[in-house]
């Protein structure tokens, strides 16, 4: 049997190069799925959701960020 050494963790790398948002998100894992909850309700025009992510890691990581975390939205009329 051969057991390969894994490499030391290592933050994923910084934004993912998007055109718009270059800095936002990062390298290291793979988003694998998406689940949103949203509820409005118009008697207090109050929308709330909740997202949940699965996600993998694509290398040994010591750190990443999820960006967006308690948004919210400016007011619109």
């Amino acid at each position: 049997m051969v057991i390969a050494a894994s490499s030391a963790p290592t933050p994923g790398g910084a934004g993912l190069g998007d055109p718009y948002f270059p800095l936002l998100g990062n390298g290291g894992f793979d988003a694998r799925h998406y689940a949103l909850d949203v509820a409005y309700n118009p008697d207090t025009d109050r929308l709330d959701g909740r997202t949940t992510l699965t996600a993998r890691a694509t290398q040994n990581l010591s750190a990443f960020d999820l960006d967006s975390s308690s948004w919210r939205s400016p007011e619109s009329k």
